[in-house]
Order: structure tokens, then sequence, then C-alpha cells
């Protein structure tokens, strides 16, 4: 109402509003850090410093921080806003960003971020992400029975929730034990930080993602009527009146209802011992520790490890000798890592590819050690070969991707990694009028290896950018090089009698790449077009001689079945067959295929042939075919 007024008055009254409320949000805020746990949001916190930003008394540089501060926040805010909606491998992500642009926050120096604001604001995101997490379980009736697929559902999505909680409590624990610390210009003083709340809230979904697992995998490896006799529906009953989330103190009735599972699983565990033991019996290792894996939470049930004793200590022995193996691959003069090697892929990439897989692998077995096996004769000697045997996993790949990484920049340096603009994209050589693709397949090489070992998650080198310039272009050279692929093998693709049929397909795609003008690799619009009006074409014909050769064979069939038929027995199927060749063709020609001369000839004289056979044949048997003649001899 004031704004629709212009007149001094009015302006003056706004004006004083404007100042009240501001004094205010500083008043409600407090000065300083007196007052930060009125920040309940991090909406809250970027309001906090827009207030100090505009604050008259703030000095020139607390306005330059808050500005610097609000820049940041806002970034925090947009990401809090994204989780809302997001699956939980897109939420982590965030938590991880929010984690990088609190670091940036913490390293502006003109006013420094305190350390009893960054506290807080760590326990406000934490809450956040678990709020999150908490909605997204809940809706999924986590303590309702269903099928094996929305149990699977359910504990992706528990174990993705761990990964959630579990990076942000690690991101906070990482920036006050490691980065902040020694950050000379503005330290952390005293214990690393992680929000108490978080750190309950990842045990209590590990304890929910352990219960289910358990119950899953009993449902897997029970019949139903097992099921049924040992009421496995009835296991989750003692969680279904528990406030699951109230973990940041004692809670009884969680306590009751786990206790009460624990019992109600034991009539099952004798059942459960006897249907693994064969599992863990006279198989591959890999295969003992895919069971192993599949089976853990089950197999850590005291009652089942005593009763599984036996095979457990074979399979430590066993892992013991897997490692070993490994090991003796690691330290032969040439490492074979018995894997299939594309053509497109160098040996350096492969060998890393399988350094990480087992990396993977051997995490696994030292998981295994750690948390299931300790108890076991070998256990400690299988935890540190798993250890050095990891330990030269990542040496061996560390030294092979700086390997790469250096034969990547030294084809940057000598510009193998260009692609010439002065030439065209496509010319053609010699009087055979071949088509050539103007640009170098390493790139291509070296674009699917760079691809590859990013999502191995190791680090490219600055060299690699200049791959990234050139995959627009690179995105183009594969279907360019598959058109001339084509191009100069299209008359032997095509099956001789039919190709007249194609003549317009085929004329329509040599006037393309002959008397197309000159395309160049820097002209990307132009490129595109191109490249997409070539594979129409190639599409075109490709199609055109697959119908044609089905046709063609469909023929041949006939023809073969007649060979076989004899003439004069089964005149009817010859009819039938002679009517049948007629009619594929006369669809094909109905199809709009024209010049089909040549190919009528083909299959007439291949009629010919299989009808002159036959006449052969006949002949020579017609006497088969001629009634009895009755002869009297007269004396």
């Amino acid at each position: 109402l004031l704004a629709a007024e212009n007149d001094l008055y009015s302006n003056k009254i706004q004006k004083n509003l404007s100042d009240l409320e501001s004094n205010l949000r500083i008043l409600a805020h407090g000065k300083g850090n007196t007052n930060i746990n009125v920040v309940l949001s991090i909406q809250d916190e970027l309001e906090y410093w827009k207030t100090v930003a505009q604050k008259k008394d703030a000095s020139k540089k607390e306005k330059e921080a808050a500005s610097n501060f609000c820049e940041l926040f806002e970034d925090i805010v947009e990401e809090i806003r994204t989780i809302n909606s997001s699956p939980m491998e897109e939420i982590r992500e965030s938590a991880e960003n929010i984690g990088g642009i609190l670091d940036d926050i913490w390293r502006i120096t003109t006013s420094p971020y305190s350390q009893e604001r960054m506290v807080h604001i760590f326990d406000v995101i934490g809450h956040e992400l678990c709020s999150e997490i908490q909605k997204s379980v809940c809706i999924n009736e986590l303590w309702k029975v269903h099928n094996s697929s929305k149990d699977s559902e359910i504990l992706n999505l528990l174990s993705d929730s761990f990964k959630v909680v579990q990076t942000w409590n690690s991101a906070c624990k990482s920036l006050t034990e490691t980065y902040w610390p020694n950050y000379a210009l503005h330290a952390w003083n005293g214990k690393p930080y992680a929000p108490p709340f978080c750190l309950n809230f990842q045990i209590r979904i590990k304890e929910l993602h352990d219960i289910r697992s358990t119950h899953s995998q009993l449902n897997k490896l029970l019949t139903n009527s097992e099921r049924s006799e040992l009421q496995t529906h009835q296991l989750f009953t003692p969680f279904e009146t528990v406030n699951i989330w109230m973990c940041n103190g004692p809670n009884p009735g969680w306590e009751t209802a786990v206790s009460k599972f624990s019992t109600s699983l034991r009539p099952a565990e004798t059942k459960v011992a006897e249907k693994l033991k064969p599992r863990l019996h006279n198989m591959s290792t890999k295969q003992m520790l895919y069971e192993f894996m599949r089976y853990s939470a089950l197999i850590e049930r005291p009652l089942v490890k005593h009763a599984l004793n036996n095979e457990l200590e074979i399979f430590v022995s066993s892992l013991i000798s897997m490692l070993k193996s490994i090991q003796t691959q690691l330290d032969a003069e040439e490492l074979d890592v018995k894997m299939y090697q594309p053509p497109e892929m160098s040996t350096v990439v492969l060998q890393i590819q399988w350094a990480k897989l087992t990396e993977a692998k051997v995490k696994e077995i030292q998981m295994c050690a750690e948390k299931y096996l300790k108890e076991f004769e070998g256990s400690s000697e299988l935890h540190s070969l798993a250890t050095k045997v990891l330990k030269d996993l990542k040496n061996m790949y560390t030294q092979l991707h700086e390997e790469w990484c250096r034969d990547l920049q030294a084809q940057a340096k000598n510009g193998s990694l260009q692609i010439s603009t002065d030439k065209p994209v496509v010319e053609f050589s010699g009087s055979n009028k071949l088509m050539v693709v103007n640009f170098n397949p390493g790139l291509v090489r070296m674009e699917l290896e760079a691809r590859a070992l990013a999502a191995m998650r190791l680090p490219p080198p600055p060299a690699a950018a200049a791959l990234d310039s050139l995959s627009t272009a690179l995105a183009h050279a594969r279907p360019l090089q598959q058109v001339a692929s084509f191009h100069n093998t299209l008359g032997e693709r095509m099956i001789p009698s039919t190709r007249p049929m194609m003549l317009q397909a085929a004329l329509d795609l040599s006037n393309l790449v002959q008397d197309q003008k000159a395309v160049y690799w820097d002209d990307v619009e132009q490129l595109s077009n191109y490249t997409d009006k070539l594979k129409k074409i190639v599409l075109k014909l490709e199609t055109q001689n697959t119908y044609l050769t089905g046709q063609h064979l469909a023929i041949r069939n006939i023809v073969q079945k007649l060979i076989e038929t004899e003439l004069l027995a089964k005149q009817s199927e010859w009819k039938k067959g002679v009517k049948e060749m007629r009619d594929i063709i006369e669809t094909v020609e109905s199809n709009g295929y024209k010049n089909t001369e040549l190919w009528r000839s083909h299959w007439d004289w291949q009629l010919y042939k299989a009808l002159e056979y036959q006449y052969i044949k006949t002949l020579l048997s017609l006497h088969k075919h001629f009634p009895h003649v009755k002869v009297d001899l007269v004396l």
C-alpha cells in the first residue's frame, strides 16, 4: 500500500520500515556469533549475510566478506533445493559439492568465517540431508514384506542413503582434520568435527540395512513352505510401532525390537546353516566369495557362523591362495591379465582396468577378513596379504596411468592430437575413387581410453583438454569412417543381380560424397549436416540391401526345394513353387523397386537349371511310372 504512494511522506515511512526490518533481523541473529541458533536453515544464514552486507556501520572488509559469503551460500541453497527431487546418488554428489563450497567459505580471509558458526552450519546441512533420507525411506513402507524386486529397491535405497550420510560425515571430518588445521591463514582449532546426529543416523541406517538384508537373504534361501513354517513374514512386526529415527540417545523401543527380531530368527538359523554348507563347498574361490557376500548378513549370525566353522576355515585358506596368485601375477616380468582386449584399447589401459577391477575384489576380501573372519586361523595373514596386494595394485595402476599421461602429453606436444583443419573431412584417393576420411584413428582410441580412465576415477592429465576440445569432431569421425567403409565395399555387399534395383540410392550416395563441396573439421554445423545426410543415405541403402537379400534368399529356398521335388509325381508342388517365386518378385516391384530384369533373368535361369535337372532325372526313371505290360510267350 505504501509502495503505491509516491509522496515524500510515504517514501520516508517505507524507508523507516525497511530499516526497522533490517535492524530486527540483525538483533534476531545477534551480533557476531552470539545467537547462531536462530539459523535453522541455510536460507536463514544467507539472509543474515545479506543483511550484514547492507549494514551501514559494517566495515568495508565485513561487507566484502559478507558479499562473498552470500554468493557461496546461494550455491549451497541451490544444491539443497535440488536434493528434494533427486535420487540418492545425486544427493551424495550434492553433499560432496557442498563440502567444497564450505571449503571456499572457510578460505575467505578478509573477514574469516567463525568456527562456531561453521560447526552450526555442519549441523544444519546434516539435518537437511538426514531429513531428505528419512522422507525417502518412509514412503517405501520399510517394515512391509515385499516381493524380491521391491526388497532389492529398498536395500539399494538404504545402501545409497548410508553413502550420503557417510559422504557428509567424511567431508566434515576431512575438512576439520586434514585441510583446515593446516590452512595457516585461517586454521581450524581443536578436535575434528562431524555432526553427532549424522554419525548416529549413519549407524541407524546401517542397522536398518542389516535387518532388511538379513530378511531378504533369508527369503532367497528358504522355500515357500519353510518361510511359512518359520513365519518369516512376521519378523518385522516388532519394528512397526517403534520410532526408528530416534537415534540421538537411548531408544529402548528400538533395542527391544532388535532383540525380538534376533530371537525370532534363531529357529531359522539351523536351517540356514544346512542350506549354506553346500554353497561353500566344491566351488571356485570367486564363487565362494560371491556366495559369502550374498549371504553375509546370515553368515554373521553367531549360530550360523559356528555351524559353518569348517567351511569358513577352508574359505579363509582359499582367499589366501587367491591373493597369493594375484601377487604372483603382479611379480611376474610380463603381466598377463587374461582379459579380452578390444582392438581400440592399448595394453596399458587394459592393465589399468585389470588392476582397478582386481583392487575392488581384494578390497572385498579385506573387508571380509576385517568384518566377518577375524576369529578364524589365518585371518591375520589374509588381512596383511590383502593390504600388501592392494598397495602393489595401487602402485601398479598409478605408474601405468602416469605412463599413459606422459604418452598423451608427448602426443600433444608433437601435434598428434590435432585434426588438420586445412584438409577436407572426406577425400577420394586414386583412380578407384575410394572414400578416405582425413583424421587420425589414434585420436578416437585416445579419447575412448581417456573416458575409460575417467570412469575409473583416475585424474586426467592437462593434455586431455585437447581431446575434450576435439570431442565434437571425433563424434562425427566414427560415423564417417563407417560410411566410408560402407561406400568402399558397397559392391561387395550387394548380390550382383539386385544391384540395378538399388541403383538410385547408390547414385544418391555417390553424388553426395563426390559432388558435395569440401567440408572441414572446424565447421561443426556443416560437418554435422553432412554426416547426417550420409548416414541417412547409407541407412536407406542398407535397408534396401537387407530387404532384397531376404527376398533373394526366400526365392533361393524355393528353388532348392524344387530341385528335390519330382517333376512328374509332384507337379502341383512345382506349380505352387513357381507361383510363390512370381509373387515375391511382384511384391518387390510393387514396393517401388525398378530395374528387376536382371534379377528376373537370374531366377529364370536358376529355375531352368532345376527344371532341366528334374526333367533328365524323370526321363531316366520314366519306366517306373508306366503301367505293367503283360506279355505272353506263345510257343
